[in-house]
């Protein structure tokens, strides 16, 4: 069975990102959507962890295969450290 065709999730890239006292995990999955009409569909989706308690402090999406987002909140992180989503237009190059 191929990755497109897999159901459930699959761990796609991992990284704990520190500044100061703060540590988050941000984790990519790729997983199947559970939208009715988007069924069997997969996409890429990104959660951010705050480390020390453990809470999800924010999602993203992205398309199957695609980790920019991922990358693009890491550096928001280490660029204001802490974690806001950013502006509209306020895309950061990795």
């Amino acid at each position: 069975m191929d990755s497109e065709t897999k159901v459930g999730s699959s761990s796609v890239i991992g990284s704990r990102v520190c500044y100061g006292d703060k540590v988050y995990r941000v984790s990519t999955i790729n997983r199947e959507s559970s939208a009715m009409y988007a069924y069997g569909a997969r996409y890429n989706e990104t959660l951010v962890f705050d480390d020390h308690d453990d809470k999800i402090v924010f999602q993203a999406e992205d398309s199957t295969g695609s980790i920019r987002r991922h990358f693009e909140i890491c550096a928001l992180i280490i660029e204001r450290g802490l974690f806001e989503e950013p502006e509209s237009g306020d895309d950061i190059d990795v």
